[in-house]
């Protein structure tokens, strides 16, 4: 199979590999994951540009979208666990992460955080999320290994803090997505525990006040639910996942009452984040991943085209006035990059090489220390290249898409994709095309190059990685077990 696979796919296994090989075999602790980019939120409405962004190695600040940015290392909020899945919110008494299985909220615009508990109690949170309907709320799931699962709204900067809206002892829950041209409508994928082939959509249409159960027949596979519709809540989309690296995109017109099959990737390119965005002719639905390049729909998500020379997309959402994108600093040289045009053209805003150094805070003197000394060593790795400065940061007019940002699934590790060959021809769209095919420009990279110099592949490595995505997917399937 091993050969089978080298000969079939050397552009993502090659791409893999370079990423492997600039991590040292062996490091445990801090930092061993990737460093990638996770979730990313605006923190001050008067000022654009001012960002958080939330990574494998702990939170980036700049004031000035890209051009300067300061870290803050992990201590600062005592995450004791690699950050697979790190997601941002912000509420009008402060910012929310949620990473490691952990709450933490700071007031002070990301240099101090403390655990929330409260009504949460011990339990292990899953990603949080606002809405733009409900900017005063936070939403995510909670849950107690072995015991119930739960959705949780509040506000835990407010005195009724947070509080349970639906509970279940039955069914796994994960990420909600709300209709924007609807408020109050939810949807999320539950799976009987132990079973994640088995899955329900559960809905509600009264703002969480009360849900009900249907189960989803006729798309095989473990679901994640993409973002819904912005015009209209009864169109959705599921991403699929078939023996780990078949990975698929099926659409209903129904809510859910049936499905039809409109994107077919090739084992082991992936999917991990979709947005809606604006565009000419009305919404486009982008979905992307670290394996897969990016796909672009401009017919409501009945068929996609690959955007040619497109990043890597660990994770899409919009920032102030633009669209951005988690890319493969790896292979795409940045880290971050902006599209003005709903995804055909990408810039660089920011790569890893050109963060100044921790951030200055009034913490407590056991993080300051910490972040000081892990400094040195951190920006060694970060060192991707020598080529300079990455990205002007500069905003230019992005589209101000419907829907609310993208989902993040991490997991998943690089290649090269961007080409309608990673895409298997659906028998029913064989001699189909959207109705305007989508030109492309290659992505302004402004000094930042790309996969590192020296990375010397071999079998034993490109096996390490493949072991490793695997094991990335079936751990974002069962959330509780790390």
């Amino acid at each position: 199979m091993f050969a089978s696979l080298v000969t079939r796919w050397p552009r993502q296994l090659m791409a893999l590999t370079a990423m492997v090989a600039m991590v040292p075999i062996g490091e445990v602790g801090a930092h061993s994951e990737f460093p990638t980019i996770q979730s990313m939120v605006s923190i001050d409405d008067k000022q654009q540009g001012h960002w958080l962004l939330a990574t494998t190695f702990g939170l980036l600040d700049t004031i000035d979208a890209g051009k300067t940015v300061q870290w803050r290392c992990e201590a600062a909020y005592g995450k004791d666990s690699p950050a697979m899945d790190a997601s941002l919110v912000r509420l009008p008494g402060g910012l929310l992460v949620a990473t490691g299985g952990k709450l933490f909220a700071s007031k002070d615009g990301g240099c101090n955080w403390s655990a929330v508990t409260g009504s949460l109690g011990d339990r292990w949170v899953w990603q949080v999320q606002r809405t733009d309907a409900q900017p005063k709320n936070a939403w995510m799931v909670a849950a107690k290994p072995g015991q119930t699962q739960s959705i949780w709204r509040g506000d835990p900067f407010a005195s009724d803090g947070l509080k349970p809206v639906y509970q279940t002892q039955e069914h796994e829950l994960r990420r909600l997505r709300f209709a924007a041209s609807k408020p109050g409508t939810i949807r999320a994928l539950a799976w009987l525990k132990g079973q994640v082939t088995e899955t329900s959509l559960l809905a509600s249409d009264d703002d969480g006040k009360t849900w009900a159960l249907k189960k989803l027949t006729g798309v095989p596979g473990f679901l994640q639910l993409l973002p819904i519709h912005p015009d209209n809540p009864g169109i959705l989309h599921v991403h699929a996942i078939n023996d780990d690296i078949h990975h698929s995109v099926w659409r209903s017109s129904n809510d859910g009452k049936s499905f039809d099959k409109v994107l077919a990737l090739k084992p082991i390119v992936t999917l991990q984040a979709g947005i809606w965005q604006a565009g000419v002719g009305g919404p486009v639905l982008l979905v992307g991943g670290l394996t897969g390049g990016l796909w672009r729909s401009v017919d409501g998500g009945q068929h996609f085209e690959a955007v040619a020379n497109a990043p890597q997309i660990g994770c899409l959402a919009r920032l102030d006035d633009g669209l951005y994108a988690c890319s493969n600093p790896y292979i795409d040289g940045p880290a971050l990059m902006r599209s003005d045009d709903a995804g055909l053209s990408w810039s660089a805003v920011l790569c890893f090489d050109t963060i100044d150094g921790p951030r200055t805070c009034n913490g407590a003197q056991s993080v300051e220390a910490a972040c000081t000394e892990e400094w040195p060593e951190l920006a060694k790795r970060l060192q991707f290249s020598n080529e300079g400065a990455c990205g002007s940061g500069q905003a230019g007019q992005g589209d101000a898409g419907g829907g609310e940002d993208g989902f993040h699934d991490s997991g998943g590790a690089t290649p090269d994709v961007g080409q309608a060959g990673d895409a298997e021809v659906l028998e029913a769209d064989a001699d189909s095309t959207t109705d305007a095919p989508p030109t492309t420009v290659k992505p302004d990279n402004d000094g930042c190059t790309a996969s590192p110099s020296g990375a010397s592949p071999s079998a034993w490595l490109l096996l390490w990685t493949l072991a490793w995505l695997s094991t990335r997917i079936r751990r974002r399937r069962d959330p509780l077990s790390r």
